[in-house]
């Protein structure tokens, strides 16, 4: 079984993001294109800064950044849809019939701000599991973003059937709860003071309990996820994805390198504008990582890369992730399975021989050759 794609009508849900906005700024409009030309302004000004702030603060980042009203609606209005749809990308890597066996899950969407991420999950979900019930927690610093975000979500989403919001800071204060069936922290690693701060809430997962972690695919941020897999599998989580084993990262053994991966959307008109005068493209990147109690056997290797052209004629080559290295893989040009594969895919292989033409050009990388008629399962 496979999880179905998840579409979702982007203009739609920034026309609801914008009501709910226009109702807490009190600009009595319910047309973003009709909005004032100072208040579209500001709203402008303050997305700016806010990109500006997450792209180049961001590892560092640690300060509350929802003080005021209008900080709230510029990142509703600019940042909240991004995130549903970065969520509703990992998600179709949760492995299926997950939560077949359930009739209600407990969630908790850690740094939920806007609550983005959690409606992500909750479209998702309705998708896949439609008759699952949800009871779902937001938790943030910041009392002004949870109010909206509850308010919102009990207004436009068709789950769940409770929501409870916790003004805590998690770098000051342990949450006292019961366990939850899935935990979400999308980009909150740099501003929770370190995971140990989660550790509490991690302990009580059961055992087909999931962890999601979103980060934004920023170099240094791609990086500390990358970093934290060792201190998981120290606590006894597994890696469902995008790691196909428990093993330290292949991919830290180089200074260089980040784990991340890309998705495609239709995002709404006001972001296409904002996306314009930001000069950011329409792609979204993003790090992650799926973690559970329990561990599934994977013979799988992800695949890290488009398709690259090597130094060696007519040959183009794959990286994939290996259980103990980063791997490439050398095909020919012409081998149509293989030039079809797409960055983030998983692939089954059987044993290949070694590629030693690649060892001329690269000495230390592991590469394989792999013929016109491997059988290759791509998942």
């Amino acid at each position: 079984m496979q999880h179905p794609n998840v579409q979702i009508d982007f203009d739609k849900i920034e026309k609801d993001l914008f009501l709910a906005v226009s109702k807490m700024m009190k600009w009595d409009c319910s047309k973003i294109e009709n909005l004032h030309k100072d208040f579209k302004k500001s709203l402008q000004t303050k997305i700016e800064q806010l990109s500006d702030q997450f792209t180049h603060n961001r590892p560092k980042q640690i300060e509350p950044y929802f003080q005021a009203n209008i900080d709230v609606a510029a990142y509703a209005m600019h940042f909240h849809a991004a995130t549903m749809q970065r969520m509703m990308s990992v998600c179709a890597e949760i492995p299926p019939n997950m939560f077949s066996h359930q009739k209600r899950i407990r969630v908790l969407d850690i740094g939920a701000g806007t609550g983005a991420a959690l409606q992500g999950f909750l479209f998702w979900l309705h998708q896949v599991y439609p008759a699952l019930r949800v009871e779902a927690d937001l938790l943030d610093q910041s009392l002004k973003v949870l109010t909206f975000a509850k308010n919102f979500l009990l207004s436009t989403t068709p789950y769940p059937e409770k929501i409870e919001i916790i003004p805590l800071d998690l770098k000051q204060e342990k949450l006292s709860s019961d366990a939850y069936d899935v935990v979400i922290a999308c980009n909150v690693l740099n501003e929770i003071g370190g995971i140990e701060n989660i550790h509490s809430i991690v302990e009580k997962m059961h055992s087909q309990s999931l962890l999601i972690l979103i980060e934004p695919a920023l170099f240094e941020t791609s990086r500390l996820v990358m970093n934290t897999k060792k201190k998981w599998t120290n606590i006894g989580l597994h890696v469902l994805a995008p790691c196909t084993h428990d093993l330290d990262c292949p991919m830290l053994h180089s200074s260089k390198d980040w784990c991340h991966f890309e998705t495609s959307w239709e995002s709404g008109a006001f972001r296409k504008s904002m996306d314009h005068r930001l000069h950011h493209e329409s792609i979204l990147s993003y790090s992650y990582m799926i973690l559970s109690k329990t561990g599934y056997e994977m013979n799988e290797k992800r695949v890290l890369s488009s398709v690259l052209k090597s130094r060696i004629k007519k040959v183009n080559c794959l990286q994939v992730c290996g259980h103990k290295q980063v791997e490439y893989l050398y095909f020919d040009k012409r081998n149509v399975q293989m030039k079809g594969i797409q960055k983030g895919q998983k692939l089954m292989l059987p044993t290949l021989d070694r590629y030693l033409d690649a060892k001329k050009y690269f000495s230390d990388q592991e590469a394989f050759w792999v013929p016109n008629d491997t059988d290759i399962k791509i998942k």
